[in-house]
């Protein structure tokens, strides 16, 4: 195996990224139109910096594609303007104050004109008041939410989805066979694409109770915005898990065979610092490294993803799938891998 083929293994196992995927983008017709923003020039000198030059044509089309989907995101928030920013915080803040009366015994609402108020505790007005602002909410689709991910593993099993993934595979398919032109290549469903496309593209309408609406409370959704704040994907921490497997796969691979988990290699805080800066570099999320008021650290935000739940098909996160594939990789490619 040479050294380009050998680092692509190394992606491939590290990202979860399949050979269909990584053909498209050896083709020219294939590759991605990158946000015009992006130096492809800067990016490609962080990567001589931090000794990950050979992955440079893998990572700029990974991050690239998960940069589109991102976008997709961002900008239905950035539609949202800010008088429903401020309406959707006031709704949100009146209901908490509301339900969480659990007794409902102790509620009461004051109406308050000029010097003049009101104070109601009924409890049927007050419940045909909190239904008026449910409704309220209901109909500005403040309810509305991607799917967490034992979500989306339940809707891509559905019986009524399942049009959908055909229908995309078949379109997947015709593409693969008219822009490849090696007849050796058999098309494979990449099951990983079709799960963030499927994540992008569908979303629920959350019950608004109390334990919603205190999650949304702690989201951003103050009129408030940063300046060049981005708007936090869910995604993101599969891909902090791909990075950091990738930054670690050349010591697990010259390591003792005793160690045969990669996440038993420790994380330095100079790999936290690269894969923030790769994430940051593509507006995937906000550059904490910029931000001096900020007492999060990029290595500490780093951090912070890895301990979130994994996207379902990050395959990787299996531990004994894990243990097997890096080994077996491990047997193949010492002769590639600096001792």
């Amino acid at each position: 195996m040479d050294q380009s083929e050998a680092t692509k293994a190394k992606f491939k196992a590290c990202t979860g990224t399949m050979e269909y995927q990584i053909n498209k983008w050896e083709q020219v017709e294939g590759s991605l139109n990158l946000d015009k923003n992006i130096n492809v020039e800067a990016f490609k000198k962080m990567l001589i910096k931090n000794d990950m030059e050979e992955y440079f044509n893998l990572l700029i089309n990974y991050l690239g594609f998960f940069q589109i989907n991102h976008m997709l995101y961002v900008g239905r928030q950035e539609n949202i303007s800010k008088d429903d920013l401020e309406h959707k915080k006031d709704l949100t803040e009146a209901l908490i104050f509301i339900l969480s009366d659990e007794a409902g015994t102790n509620s009461s609402i004051t109406f308050q004109k000029s010097k003049k108020s009101l104070t109601i505790s009924n409890k049927n007005i007050i419940d045909s008041i909190i239904k008026g602002l449910v409704k309220e909410y209901e109909l500005n689709d403040f309810n509305m939410d991607y799917l967490t991910d034992e979500e989306l593993d339940e809707e891509l099993e559905k019986e009524s989805n399942q049009e959908w993934i055909e229908d995309w595979i078949r379109e997947d398919k015709e593409h693969f066979e008219n822009t490849n032109s090696d007849e050796s290549l058999e098309y494979k469903t990449d099951y990983g694409d079709m799960a963030v496309k499927f994540w992008g593209s569908h979303h629920i309408n959350r019950k608004v109770n109390l334990e919603f609406l205190e999650r949304i409370k702690k989201e951003n959704h103050s009129s408030k915005k940063k300046a060049g704040r981005k708007i936090k994907n869910r995604g993101v921490a599969g891909l902090v898990r791909g990075l950091s497997r990738l930054r670690k796969i050349d010591k697990f691979l010259s390591s003792s065979s005793q160690i045969i988990d990669i996440d038993e290699i420790p994380l330095t805080n100079k790999d936290c610092l690269f894969i923030h800066d790769c994430l940051a570099f593509f507006g995937l999320i906000e550059d904490y490294s910029k931000n001096k008021l900020n007492t999060t650290t990029p290595e500490k935000y780093i951090r912070t993803l890895l301990r979130q739940s994994p996207q379902p098909f990050d395959l990787v996160v299996n531990k004994n799938y894990r243990i097997t594939k890096f080994c077996q990789l491990k047997a193949i490619l010492p002769s590639v891998v600096p001792k």
